[in-house]
């Protein structure tokens, strides 16, 4: 009984030092705690393991077992040396233990729910702890009075029947809120504002229009896009008004039975045309081409197997690979042909077939390719050209080369001015390269050379590098 009555003292005591302490114009509320209710435990009483300072933020208990056998677990409110002038109401948090952490010291014994400065004690080991039924009760009745809001959502019992409210001032839950919108609206149509329902997946591939109460579907922005995705059920043309490749499985095989125009085409598998199709940009076909009517206006590349039924016509001289035909119906090159009707034979002559007499010069020292001539036959070929020093003294160096091999007599020369040098060889076959190759002795002064010229009984050689 005397333990009450110094609580109830020691609470007037600290409840007139608070209002003392407002008329002098000292806030002591440093932290409102809002509404969380506490877990309430009957018959609680244990002992402080150890001493806390006034702003320590959490303590141990000397025990932590209910009068049930359990741990305390949870959020919990505590007072701290009942019936003393050191009395104070905390809440802190318990995980099985007799560790109380995360501690709100000082609670406003008026209040409930704001922490004190001037209410927080230090408290010697031993100090009593208790559960009481405050500061839930403050806090339960300020939720109830509208002082503070519930700390979470209301919800009924699944016993409870929600589906109709006697009174007015009932509190109804949204299960029965969104069925009372939804039978009080117009089922809308292309003519009727009202209610609509998103469509599922399911639905959308289903081509489902209504749910079963008759409300229409209406696909949600998720599944429209530009691109191809694995969510994308509608397709959704670009800012240029066309769709996405992505759309479209272009692994599969494509027939073309109209008349197609492709600026640029890829066909990595088969395609089989039995129209008209038009191809004006470069195209490659890396699979089976069938092409009953087509017209290739810039570049074809075909890696696989092209047949064509219809007529085809080229209006350039097609390019054949550097190899000759092995069957008798296979395209065959012109050198082939001519090579066929009997290869050109030169003999040495002082007739000049073919020259290349642009001025060159490097200042490699070690030979350098400068000129190159092709041969469109075979036989002998007399050589001519002129070279130089780029400085008098310097030794500037010359060589016939065939194919990249070194086979005319090497030229040497120190003068300024250009010297010609002629030289007879043999042994040229069609496509064979005549090439003059030169350096000079001192990478200062380059070696020049000109007037490459090949004198011989034939014509049609061609200039590789002038």
């Amino acid at each position: 009984m005397l333990e009450i009555i110094f609580s109830k003292i020691s609470l007037a005591v600290v409840g007139l030092a608070i209002m003392i302490a407002g008329v002098f114009g000292y806030n002591l509320s440093i932290n409102n705690l809002g509404a969380t209710v506490p877990i309430s435990v009957a018959i609680f009483e244990t002992t402080l393991a150890s001493k806390i300072t006034s702003e320590a933020t959490s303590m141990t208990l000397t025990a932590a077992s209910t009068t049930a056998g359990g741990s305390l677990t949870g959020y919990f409110c505590f007072t701290i040396d009942e019936g003393s002038a050191d009395v104070e109401f905390v809440c802190g948090t318990a995980a099985s233990t007799t560790a109380i952490t995360s501690m709100i010291r000082g609670i406003d014994p008026i209040d409930g729910d704001k922490e004190v400065t001037a209410l927080k004690k230090a408290h010697r080991r031993g100090a009593t702890i208790k559960i009481t039924n405050y500061p839930q009760d403050a806090i339960v009745s300020r939720i109830i009075n509208g002082d503070e809001t519930f700390p979470i959502a209301l919800s009924y019992a699944t016993s409870v029947s929600t589906t109709s409210f006697s009174s007015a001032w009932n509190i109804v839950n949204r299960g029965y809120a969104d069925n009372l919108v939804i039978a009080g609206g117009t089922i809308g149509n292309w003519t009727q504002n009202g209610i609509y329902r998103l469509a599922t997946t399911s639905e959308l591939t289903a081509g489902t229009a209504t749910t079963t109460g008759g409300y229409y579907l209406i696909p949600p922005n998720i599944f429209f896009s530009t691109s191809s995705s694995a969510t994308t059920l509608v397709p959704v043309t670009n800012t240029s008004g066309k769709l996405s490749q992505g759309f479209i499985d272009l692994t599969g095989n494509f027939v073309w039975t109209g008349t197609h125009s492709f600026a640029s085409t890829t066909i990595g598998n088969t395609l089989a045309v039995t129209g008209t199709s038009t191809f004006g940009g470069n195209s490659i076909f890396s699979g089976t081409f069938t092409a009953a009517s087509t017209t290739i206006n810039n570049t074809l590349t075909v890696t696989g197997t092209s047949t064509f039924t219809g007529t085809t016509t080229f209006s350039a001289i097609p390019t054949l690979p550097a190899s000759d035909p092995t069957s008798d119906n296979q395209a065959a090159r012109k050198i082939y042909v001519d090579n066929a009707a009997g290869p050109t034979i030169f003999i040495v002559s002082d007739n000049l077939r073919k020259s290349a007499d642009t001025e060159r010069n490097t200042a490699s020292t070690t030979y350098n390719k400068m000129k190159e001539i092709r041969s469109p036959g075979n036989g002998s070929l007399r050589i001519k050209f002129d070279m130089k020093s780029g400085q008098a003294g310097t030794n500037a160096y010359g060589k016939t080369y065939v194919n990249g091999v070194a086979t005319g007599t090497e030229r040497i020369t120190s003068t300024g001015s250009y010297v010609t040098y002629s030289e007879d060889i043999s042994g040229f076959k069609v496509e064979d390269l005549v090439q003059v190759y030169i350096y000079t002795g001192n990478a200062i002064y380059p070696a020049y050379i000109t007037n490459f010229r090949i004198y011989a009984d034939a014509s049609s050689f061609i200039v590789i590098i002038d």
